[in-house]
């Protein structure tokens, strides 16, 4: 189950990045990656920047976990990085 920063996190990435609901809560708890082509366009939109992807894949879940919330707090912060 995902825990509300997940899901607020998936709500901001497709409310900014026009992503549909399915995907953007796939991205947000790391079950997908986007490709690098998306991964720039999300960070022109929120500032996360594609390294962010790339490391959660090479972090374990509590590191996935943490990711997930400071992605969501850039978001919330209207992508300043």
């Amino acid at each position: 189950m995902e825990n509300a920063s997940t899901l607020d996190f998936a709500r901001d990435l497709r409310e900014r990045a026009g992503l549909k609901k399915a995907y953007a809560s796939q991205l947000a708890s790391g079950v997908r990656r986007p490709s690098l082509e998306l991964a720039v366009k999300i960070e022109d939109m929120t500032g996360i920047p594609p390294r962010f992807w790339i490391k959660r894949d090479e972090g374990s879940q509590e590191q996935q976990s943490d990711a997930t919330q400071n992605g969501a707090s850039v978001l919330e912060d209207g992508g300043a990085a």
